[in-house]
């Protein structure tokens, strides 16, 4: 019984092992018909249908005979993959123990079978199979609850899954709600919010009760955890509980919660101030955060030792005092009221309201050493606050006196004199309050500046033509100039003045040698002169290169690079020297301290130098540096083997390049051939190792591949068997054996036989071969011969040659004496030569010594090699009967013997 659509697959066994066709028949109750024939003893069906329902059988056939028909098989086809049961039950919520019935629509069919499915969202996982379409289901619990399907079974054949039906399991009686209040202890007039903690697995009803000690009375049904009871009054005091419900099945009782209604609001205002230290004559601000709820109203207290005392109301949750005086200063209150509930008092909060600012002003100034006619800027702190004036003050030893007074907290003194130098410092006022004096600042106004000036020259060693550029730190200040001085030896004299700290001397003669200096000024302030530097102007330059080679040696065809030390200054020209053992030659110039020579050859191999040249002035030569160029010429690849001197097969063959110091080495040849020596031995060779080989070897930086050297290795010979065919008393010479054979690339070979031919004489003369048969002898003769390779002679082969010989009449007819049927290919058959040359209306007969045929043919072909019913026959003796025609009486007999 199969699905419909799958594969049917018949089989049948061949007992025989001789079956060359299998005939498959189908019987729909109208007759067998064939359906097909198959080479092997099976048969399949794809898609198979209703319209395949019937009897299959099969019939076996060898060359042209039928077996019987075997036995036959009914094959029927269940279709229910179109087929949707549809599941219910009484009640999808049911409580923890109780049972649940399933049931299916029928599904038709015989043998149905119904597989229940249930998924707790980790994947549908089957759970029951009935013979029924109805599933019970007992002692439910939680872990019950999820999605059930069911699925028909008609034999393996599948129908669709049905529709998905949720089952809640609830163990909600075993649970007892928890009652919460939002806000217990209210005033009249608010709402009442009561919560039920989630229970698990859910409810979907909550009943409400209330006790006002007359007993518990349902008051209301919601199907979510909260009840709200607005507008509460005294009645609504009492006791509340809950019950939970999930379809039938009712929870414990919740725990009690005793509502109380007060006149206290639930909220206690928190009172901030602005600012808690204030100026006489400045505003209190108090603030309260805002209450909920409607007609809030707001009563400020406040206490100066004496009690609390109400000093105003407000409908907003702020209050101000204006101008308020020292006796203002104490502690403040707020409360709030809704109209029925008042409050608890807020928070108190401490003010000070004094005539002394908290804050004492810092005092800075932009230079406490000003030079005459500077200007002079004097900075207080900020101080907080609006309408802040700041009260600037000076002594010069005589008195603190009043400077001036201004409404920012800077004091600016123009053109300052030295009548400025003194003491300052500074007081602020703020409406009623004073701040502490400041800090002091001294102050002392001079004409000379306080610094040093530090001098530098680009070169102290300058050739005729440059140029010094003289320079010196800037100094910061408006006015600045910079007074440059020169003594020659005969005294200090002024060069020029700038505006800015540096000064160049063009096309320099050694008459600028000499100690440089210079002044600055500021102002009326002037410097102490610099240090000194001495500059010599000379033809010679005080520097000398430094020559390195990159790389220190180089390759043929590669390149290097001369690189001198960079020589200071401008228009620097640096000259390459070369001396390849005939002198020092002047290669080229650069402008750059760098020159690189592409495509060496060893003509590059010597000495270079390098000097400079700025302007006039000349360097001393560098130090020497020695090039050593490598070539390609030192490098050959060698081996002992050539054409003519093959190496044997098993020798060991050494490959070479000469040894380099420092060079490392790679040789590569066939079947992936590696070594890192510059000599490489090739162990017990054989004919795949010959080809070419080279070496790669590296210097340093060089890297050169030898030509390749080619390795000979002596390949393997084979001779063939060869086959003559020639007449009584004929002697054939030279007969070309080796024209078969393979010689490889062996060049030079020695012949020698060895195994002499039963019927005759085989030579050999100057490598070839000449035989003579027995006088009047016909039939078959054979010798074998080995050829050698004289380079290599382990490198042999050998090969037989066989020889027929025609005889004239059947008396000639030759029959012979012994076969040999082992295997090795030699002299296996029966072999009578005349039969192949005229009596091919032959018969044989074959006995054993004990007078049993053991064989006949008619004709006899040369084929037979010992056997009886395919199986060998013992070795010994056995005796033949020949009719050269079958027809004649002429009849041949003899015996001969098998060897094993």
């Amino acid at each position: 019984n199969l699905c419909a659509g799958q594969t049917l697959q018949m089989q049948t066994f061949d007992q025989t092992g001789m079956a060359t066709a299998f005939d498959w028949y189908f019987d729909n109750g109208s007759g067998p018909v064939l359906i097909a024939t198959t080479t092997l003893p099976m048969y399949s069906m794809d898609n198979f249908a209703e319209a395949n329902e019937g009897f299959y059988s099969v019939v076996m056939r060898i060359d042209g005979c039928a077996s019987n028909p075997s036995n036959q098989i009914n094959v029927t086809v269940a279709d229910i993959s179109n087929e949707a049961p549809t599941i219910s039950t009484l009640d999808n919520v049911l409580c923890v123990g109780e049972s649940f019935i399933l049931t299916s629509t029928v599904v038709p069919g015989t043998g149905i079978l119904y597989d229940w499915y249930f998924d707790d969202g980790s994947g549908p996982q089957k759970v029951a199979t009935t013979s029924q379409n109805i599933w019970l289901f007992s002692n439910l619990q939680v872990q019950n609850s999820g999605v059930y399907t069911v699925v028909a079974n008609d034999g393996g054949c599948i129908s669709q899954v049905s529709n998905a039906l949720q089952i809640i399991v609830t163990d909600i009686l075993n649970q007892t709600p928890q009652l919460s209040i939002a806000n217990n202890g209210l005033c009249e007039g608010e709402t009442v919010e009561l919560n039920v903690a989630p229970l698990s697995g859910g409810a979907d009803k909550y009943e409400w009760y209330f006790d006002d000690g007359t007993g518990a009375q349902l008051i209301a049904t919601t199907d979510v955890p909260t009840l709200f009871i607005p507008d509460v009054a005294p009645a609504d005091e009492g006791i509340y509980t809950v019950v939970a419900s999930m379809g039938g099945c009712v929870s414990q009782s919740s725990n009690a919660i005793n509502l109380v209604i007060d006149n206290i609001l639930d909220q206690t205002p928190i009172l901030s101030v602005e600012q808690d230290v204030l100026c006489v004559g400045e505003t209190i601000e108090l603030n309260s955060t805002p209450i909920t709820g409607n007609a809030v109203s707001y009563a400020w207290y406040f206490d100066d030792g004496n009690g609390w005392t109400l000093i105003g109301t407000t409908n907003i949750p702020t209050f101000f005092i204006q101008n308020a005086g020292l006796n203002h200063t104490g502690i403040y209150s707020v409360t709030a009221s809704d109209g029925s509930c008042q409050s608890l008092p807020s928070n108190a909060r401490d003010i000070v309201v004094t005539d002394v600012l908290d804050q004492t002003p810092t005092l800075t100034v932009n230079n406490d050493k000003p030079c005459v006619g500077d200007l002079l800027e004097l900075t207080a702190s900020v101080i907080s606050g609006g309408n802040v004036t700041y009260e600037w003050f000076f002594d010069d030893g005589t008195g603190n006196v009043v400077s001036t007074t201004t409404n920012i907290p800077t004091l600016f003194i123009v053109d300052v004199g030295l009548s400025a130098s003194g003491v300052y410092s500074v007081v602020a006022h703020r409406g009623g309050c004073t701040s502490p004096f400041s800090n002091l600042v001294d102050v002392f106004v001079t004409d000379a500046l306080s610094l040093n000036p530090v001098l530098t020259a680009s070169q102290t060693q300058v050739c005729v033509g440059e140029f010094i550029h003289l320079t010196t730190d800037p100094v910061p200040g408006a006015g600045t100039t910079y007074t440059w001085l020169f003594d020659d030896g005969s005294g200090v004299a002024i060069l020029g003045t700038t505006n800015n700290p540096g000064y160049v001397i063009s096309d320099v003669t050694p008459a600028q040698s000499g100690a440089y200096s210079v002044i600055v000024k500021q102002g009326g302030c002037v410097s102490p002169p610099s240090n000194s530097v001495e500059v010599e102007v000379t033809a010679q330059m005080n520097e000398t290169p430094v020559l390195t080679l990159d790389p220190p040696e180089a390759c043929v065809g590669g390149s290097f690079t001369l690189i001198s030390s960079t020589i200071s200054g401008n228009n620097v020209v640096y000259e390459w020297y070369f001396d390849d053992g005939t002198g020092a030659q002047l290669l080229t110039t650069t402008t750059t301290p760098s020159l690189t020579i592409d495509n060496v050859t060893v003509n590059h191999k010597g000495t270079y130098w390098v000097l400079a040249r700025r302007g006039d002035c000349v360097s001393n030569m560098s130090n020497g540096k020695k090039l050593e160029v490598f070539g390609m010429d030192s490098f050959e690849a060698t081996n002992p083997t050539t054409a003519d001197m093959p190496a044997c097969v098993g020798d060991i063959v050494q490959l070479k390049v000469p040894v380099v110091p420092g060079a490392s080495y790679e040789w590569v040849g066939p079947n992936g051939f590696s070594a890192t020596t510059s000599t490489a031995l090739l162990p017990d060779v054989t004919p795949a190792d010959a080809g070419d080989y080279y070496a790669i070897v590296q210097v340093l930086d060089c890297s050169y591949t030898s030509a390749p050297t080619t390795v000979f290795v002596s390949e393997e010979m084979v001779a063939n068997d060869d086959a003559f065919n020639l007449e009584a008393n004929q002697t054939v010479f030279g007969m070309e054996v080796f024209a078969n054979d393979v010689m490889g690339n062996v060049n030079d070979l020695t012949v020698s036989i060895l195994t002499q031919p039963a019927h005759g004489l085989v030579e050999v003369s100057n490598g070839t071969l000449a035989y003579t048969p027995n006088a009047n002898y016909f039939g078959v003769d054979e010798f074998v011969y080995e050829i050698c390779s004289m380079e290599c002679p382990d490198n042999c082969s050998e090969a037989t040659v066989r020889l027929t010989i025609a005889g004239n009449n059947s008396s000639e007819c030759f029959v012979p004496n012994i076969i040999t049927p082992n295997g090795d290919g030699k002299n296996e058959q029966f072999v009578i030569p005349c039969l192949e040359s005229g009596f091919a209306n032959n018969r044989l007969k074959i006995f054993n010594r004990w007078g049993d045929e053991v064989f006949q043919a008619e004709p006899y072909r040369n084929d037979w090699n010992g056997t009886f019913k395919g199986k060998d026959l013992p070795a010994g003796t056995y005796f033949y009967l020949l009719w050269l025609d079958k027809t004649g009486n002429d009849c041949l007999s003899g015996y001969f013997t098998i060897t094993r």
